[in-house]
């Protein structure tokens, strides 16, 4: 996607959140992982990464 003085947030969020699927979706395909799964273990990750980052 071309970013322009004309691309509206909700343009760039929609293709944020539709790129966001396809890569779990493939993720999962990938590694035979439901999405929940694959989805918890960002949230793990996130939490492990913000709590490194206080240090």
């Amino acid at each position: 996607m071309r970013t322009s003085a004309q691309t509206s947030p909700d343009a760039l969020n929609g293709f944020l959140a539709r790129n966001s699927a396809f890569l779990l979706e493939q993720i999962g395909n990938a590694q035979g992982v439901p999405r929940n799964i694959i989805l918890e273990r960002i949230h793990a990750t996130r939490r492990v990464s913000h709590l490194n980052a206080k240090r």
